[in-house]
């Protein structure tokens, strides 16, 4: 009879907690369309929003934009990877073209790890720091980002091409 009622209370606080994230999600969406919502002139009050950020704000959306561009890439870097370690395993290629395959793998480990560490070590807590102090990590880890992105682009470049090298 216990584990009935157990079962009983469990089941009803499962539903409360579902009704309770459905109704919230409503709220959001509710929120969401109120922001979007056009002012008298016709502009889009997220335009004018993105008009009144703060220099650190605006930075940090432009830092994690080269972020997102480039991250979605890192998949095509493990999986170009595991295709020149499959083509070295497989045989029929040459020394020079192992040596090759090898130093484009080790690129590509490289650009990928570029990135695991960057999103490991990027802590940004706006709270705790000046707009000044914002700005100069800000800076730094665009840098750092940028220099992520251009390895992952090249590795990626140039593991496809010797990839193609290796059809011929």
């Amino acid at each position: 009879m216990r584990k009935r009622e157990i079962g009983f209370i469990t089941l009803i606080l499962l539903s409360l907690v579902q009704t309770g994230c459905h109704q919230n999600k409503e709220n959001t969406s509710a929120r969401t369309e109120d922001v979007q919502d056009m002012d008298a002139s016709g502009d889009s009050l997220i335009e004018k929003q993105e008009d009144v950020l703060s220099p650190s704000a605006q930075l940090y959306k432009e830092v994690m934009a080269v972020h997102d561009s480039v991250m979605p890439r890192t998949g095509k870097v493990m999986a170009l990877q595991n295709q020149l370690m499959d083509k070295v395993k497989a045989g029929g290629l040459n020394a020079e073209q192992v040596g090759k395959a090898n130093m484009t793998v080790e690129q590509l480990e490289q650009a990928y790890k570029g990135m695991m560490d960057w999103m490991k070590n990027f802590d940004y807590k706006r709270e705790e720091r000046s707009e000044e102090q914002k700005m100069e990590y800000l800076e730094q880890e665009m840098q750092v980002i940028t220099s992520v992105k251009e390895k992952i682009l090249l590795s990626i470049d140039e593991s496809t091409a010797l990839l193609e090298e290796f059809e011929e």
